[in-house]
């Protein structure tokens, strides 16, 4: 499609290694079948590089505004030239991200859901 790409697979190295990936990558993909991130995706976004993975049906409520962009094996390769014909706008979704996944995994936020869910008294 005219698109320079490269693939780097981060398995099997040691952390900051991997952490050095997310962070030099224009885009990170990952967990095309589990149906939610795992560590990976979430430190992608955490240093802000737009990240595709798949969130399995009925699970985006869970997600609490992340724009999290959605692929599996089937539509991967469309939503990829999608992402690759516009270069500004995958950089904002990458800030957009990390600002997202920040308030998300906010520490402070998360306690204060968990004692409102479970009616705790603090």
């Amino acid at each position: 499609e005219g698109y320079d790409v490269g693939l780097n697979i981060v398995k099997g190295v040691p952390y900051s290694e991997a952490l050095s990936y997310y962070k030099g990558a224009d885009l990170a993909v990952g967990k095309l079948l589990m149906g939610f991130y795992a560590n990976s995706q979430l430190e992608s976004m955490f240093l802000g590089t737009p990240t595709v993975c798949y969130i399995r049906k009925g699970f985006e409520k869970y997600l609490e505004g992340l724009e999290i962009i959605n692929a599996n094996p089937d539509n991967l390769y469309e939503i990829l030239i999608d992402l690759l014909a516009d270069k500004q706008r995958l950089a904002e979704l990458g800030k957009r991200q990390q600002q997202q996944i920040t308030k998300l995994h906010d520490n402070q936020l998360l306690a204060e859901r968990l004692i409102k869910k479970y009616g705790l008294k603090t």
